[in-house]
C-alpha cells in the first residue's frame, strides 16, 4: 500500500531512488482522562469524525488502535469494536490493531471478530497482536503471565487457520479440532485479515518472521535482525512503525502546549511497568524529552527519519500518536494538517 497525496492525487508507488513511499497513518489509544473527561459518546464521535476527515481531506491511509484493560482513563479495552466503527466511517483507510493482547483473548472469538471487521471493511483490517506485559491484566483474566509466549504461539496457529479458512488442528486446543471459524475469509486467494506481531525485543523477532505477515516494530535497531529472520524463513519483511513525535508549525510552542497531556500518557505507562521497574513520574518538559521515547522534531528531522525508514525497502507504514490523552481534538487536527501539508511533500521530494 502506498501513501496518498494530501492534495488529492495518487502518489507514485516508488521513488526515483527505488524506495517505496510509505503509507501514513493515525494512532489512537482512546484515553479520556478524568481531569479533562468528555462524555464517552462525544469523545468517540470526535475521533471517528477526525478519521473520516483525515482520510478524505488529507489523504491519510491507515489507522492503528491500541489495547489495555482496567486503566482509569479509559484506555480502550475493545479495539475491534472501535475498528468496526471506523470501518463504516471510512472507505479506503487500512485499519489495524497495535496491539491486541493475544494471550488474554480466546483465539476463536478473536478470529470471529477479526473476520467480521475485515468483512465490514471490505478487506481493510489488519490484526496486530502482542504478548502483553502488565501482571494485573493477566491476573484479572486468570491467565499466567509466565506462559504468555506459549499461549501466543498456539493462538497464532489458530488465527492463521481461521484466516485461511482451514479447519483448526492446533496442539493445546484439542476441543477445537476440525472446527472451521466463520465468517470465512473474503476470498480464497487473499484469505482473511493480515496478521501482524508487535514486539519491543529480540524474543519476538523470530516469531514475527515465522508466523506473521508483518512486524509492528518501533525500534529501528531490531529491523536488521527481523529482515535476517525473514530470509531464514523464506518470508518478505514488512514493518509498520509508530513514532513518538511532538511536532507542529512551531515545535517548541507545541511541546509546551501538549506537555500536560503527553506527561499523563507517559506517567500512566510508566506506573504500569512499560518502561521497567522503579518508574519516577515525569514532571517537567525537560524530563519528558530526556526520559521517555518522545522526541521534539521539525519538518527536516521527521523527513530524515521517514526517508531513512523508507529506504530500508520494507518499512511500509509510518504513524504516530495522534490525540494525546485529554487534549482538544482541534490541536491534534492542526498537527495532522501540518504533517499532510508539509511533511508528506518533503518526504516525497526527498525520495523522488
Amino acid at each position: 500500500m502506498t501513501g496518498a497525496d494530501p492534495g488529492g492525487g495518487a502518489m507514485g508507488t516508488t521513488s526515483g531512488t527505488g524506495a517505496p513511499l510509505p503509507a501514513f497513518g493515525l494512532y489512537h489509544d482512546f484515553r479520556n482522562p478524568p481531569r479533562w473527561a468528555l462524555p464517552w459518546d462525544r469523545y468517540y464521535g470526535e475521533i471517528l469524525d477526525q478519521l473520516s476527515w483525515a482520510e478524505t481531506e488529507l489523504g491519510f491511509t491507515s489507522t492503528w488502535i491500541s489495547e489495555h484493560h482496567f486503566v482509569d482513563d479509559g484506555y480502550t479495552p475493545s479495539p475491534l469494536t472501535l475498528a468496526a466503527a471506523i470501518a463504516v466511517r471510512t472507505q479506503r483507510m487500512e485499519i489495524g490493531t497495535s496491539v491486541v493482547i493475544l494471550p488474554l483473548a480466546h483465539p476463536v472469538r478473536l478470529a470471529e471478530d477479526a473476520l467480521t471487521v475485515d468483512a465490514l471493511s471490505g478487506g481493510r483490517f489488519r490484526l496486530g497482536v502482542g504478548v502483553g506485559y502488565r501482571p494485573e491484566e493477566f491476573a484479572a483474566f486468570g491467565v499466567p503471565l509466565d506462559g504468555r509466549w506459549a499461549r501466543t504461539e498456539q493462538a497464532l496457529h489458530v488465527l492463521r487457520a481461521a484466516f485461511d479458512g482451514r479447519p483448526i488442528e492446533v496442539d493445546g486446543y484439542p476441543e477445537l479440532a476440525g472446527l472451521t471459524v466463520t465468517p470465512g475469509p473474503l476470498d480464497d486467494v487473499r484469505g482473511g485479515p493480515e496478521l501482524w506481531l508487535g514486539t519491543f525485543g529480540p524474543k519476538g523477532i523470530d516469531r514475527a518472521a515465522r508466523y506473521a505477515d508483518g512486524l509492528l516494530g518501533p525500534i529501528p535497531a531490531l529491523w536488521p535482525a527481523y529482515a535476517q529472520a525473514c530470509a531464514r524463513h523464506g518470508r518478505t519483511p514488512r514493518v509498520a512503525v509508530g513514532y513518538h513525535w511532538i511536532f507542529g508549525d512551531d515545535p517548541e510552542r507545541e511541546l509546551h502546549r501538549v506537555a500536560p497531556y503527553v506527561m499523563h500518557q507517559v506517567n500512566e505507562y510508566g506506573d504500569r511497568g512499560a518502561y521497567g521497574p522503579g518508574w519516577i513520574p515525569v514532571e517537567t518538559v525537560d524530563e519528558l524529552l530526556a526520559r521517555t521515547p518522545y522526541e521534539l522534531v521539525d519538518v527536516d528531522e521527521m523527513t530524515r527519519q521517514i526517508v531513512d525508514a523508507a529506504r530500508t525497502g520494507f518499512v511500509e507504514d509510518i504513524h504516530c500518536w495522534t490525540r494525546f490523552p485529554g487534549e482538544p481534538i482541534a490541536w491534534a487536527n492542526e498537527r495532522l494538517e501540518h504533517f499532510a501539508r508539509r511533511v508528506v511533500p518533503a518526504v516525497a521530494a526527498a525520495l523522488a
